[in-house]
């Protein structure tokens, strides 16, 4: 699938990913959310300074329009920044439960 297939999937909740990325890695957008005052005591994403910031001159943290590389070997996120080698390639698929082995490289 073209990058300009795969977008419309990831904004519908789809993970997807390249056929040339390590098996273990894929992609999502993130749900954007809200975060109100009242619980960003409790996050544990945010540095503490910036949450006494945020509770003394803000009103609250949106997260919006991210997209996020999962890695399945080690469990960690990193946003991802798609670049002209990902827009212009028509090597994407939507990942499922069916088609999807996240060791089938290892």
């Amino acid at each position: 699938m073209k990058f300009e297939e795969i977008l419309p999937e990831l904004r519908k909740g789809e993970v997807v990913r390249r056929k040339i990325f390590h098996s273990h890695l894929v992609i999502f957008m993130q749900i954007p959310a809200e975060i109100n005052l009242d619980r960003i005591p409790s996050m544990v994403s945010v540095p503490e300074k910036m949450k006494q910031l945020v509770i003394r001159w803000g009103d609250r943290i949106s997260y919006h329009d991210q997209f996020i590389m999962y890695d399945f070997e080690n469990g960690e996120c990193t946003y991802y920044p798609f670049d002209g080698e990902d827009l212009n390639a028509d090597d994407w698929e939507v990942v499922t439960l069916s088609n999807y082995d996240p060791y089938a490289d290892c």
